[in-house]
């Protein structure tokens, strides 16, 4: 059964945080993001890779890439529900953003503009850069005051 996912957090990186559904239940969490293909689903539905980038990464399924995610994701809630946020969860979201900056390179698109775009479109880690990089926009911005 495929798991459909719920955007109504309003970003990105919320949605992702809810892919713990039932944190603070006593009798437990409901993983969502069970496959590498999960966070592919995930990723495409909250349109980060482009649907060519999902179909290419499919068939490079990777557990690694689905269990940095998951501690992504557990690092996002800490700062989004916490009071302050550990100092851990702060290295682990500035950890992936400097691996996906790392991995990115400046490009003219259209002119007079330079996007940033991955020219490892095919590498398994792009559905975590991204987020990780969703993340940060989201946390550095004035939208952060208001959630």
């Amino acid at each position: 059964m495929k798991t459909t996912f719920e955007s109504i957090a309003g970003h990105p990186a919320l949605d992702l945080v809810n892919t713990q559904d039932w944190r603070f239940r006593a009798t437990g969490t409901e993983e969502r993001l069970r496959t590498y293909d999960d966070l592919l689903r995930f990723t495409e539905q909250s349109e980060l890779p482009t649907p060519k980038q999902t179909r290419e990464l499919r068939a490079k399924a990777s557990a690694r890439t689905l269990l940095r995610s998951r501690v992504l994701r557990e690092a996002l809630a800490d700062i989004f529900y916490g009071q302050g946020s550990s100092a851990a969860s702060r290295r682990t979201l500035e950890r992936y953003v400097q691996a996906a900056r790392l991995k990115q390179t400046l490009s003219w698109r259209q002119s007079p503009r330079l996007e940033w775009e991955w020219p490892g479109e095919q590498d398994p880690e792009l559905p975590l850069w991204a987020l990780a990089l969703s993340a940060s926009e989201r946390l550095t911005s004035d939208a952060v005051d208001k959630a």
